[in-house]
């Protein structure tokens, strides 16, 4: 009884180790099937990495290219923005000559319009006169005299009227130097 019940035992045993056996088995096979389409989504997942690091690579290149036009085209734009500070800084001293003889000139128009707004004042101020001796002498002289008069005073008038005019011109004159560059 012993030896049967030791060997049911066995059995039993045997028999749990094939069941466990197969179970190992299939764990396997499905582990071995899981892994297999792991690799298989590993190599495609490899091959679209070097796919795309091959177009990063081609990009890379184009994108160097580029960087280096651009940089050519910085210096040439550095090289050319030197010459162009050269050749302002070497007419900049003759620009500060020119201005200093314009600011000259200015004030010596200024000062020649000064004085004759100052002749002008007297010459409106002689003709205010001549009026009124025009008046009182056309009241007592003769007709010819009158004339003679009143012709003088249309002179003095037009002579008047023309330094009117050319100090005038020279304020306009001197208002669009001023506003020149």
């Amino acid at each position: 009884i012993r030896k049967e019940s030791a060997v049911n035992t066995t059995r039993l045993a045997h028999r749990a180790l094939v069941n466990k056996f197969s179970h190992l088995q299939l764990a396997k096979d499905t582990l071995t099937a899981e892994l297999q389409a792991e690799k298989t989504k590993g190599l495609k997942a490899l091959q679209e990495f070097e796919a795309q690091q091959e177009k990063d690579a081609q990009a890379l290149e184009v994108l160097q290219m580029q960087i280096e036009e651009l940089n050519q085209t910085i210096s040439n734009m550095a090289s050319q923005h030197e010459r162009e500070k050269q050749e302002w800084l070497s007419s900049h001293e003759d620009l500060s000559n020119m201005e200093t003889a314009f600011a000259q000139m200015v004030n010596k128009q200024v000062k020649e319009i000064e004085e004759k707004e100052v002749t002008i004042l007297n010459l409106h101020e002689e003709i205010k006169t001549l009026k009124l001796l025009a008046q009182q002498q056309a009241a007592t002289a003769s007709s010819e005299t009158a004339y003679s008069f009143q012709r003088t005073l249309q002179d003095v008038r037009l002579e008047n009227s023309k330094l009117l005019n050319r100090v005038k011109s020279l304020e306009k004159e001197l208002r669009g130097r001023a506003a020149a560059p």
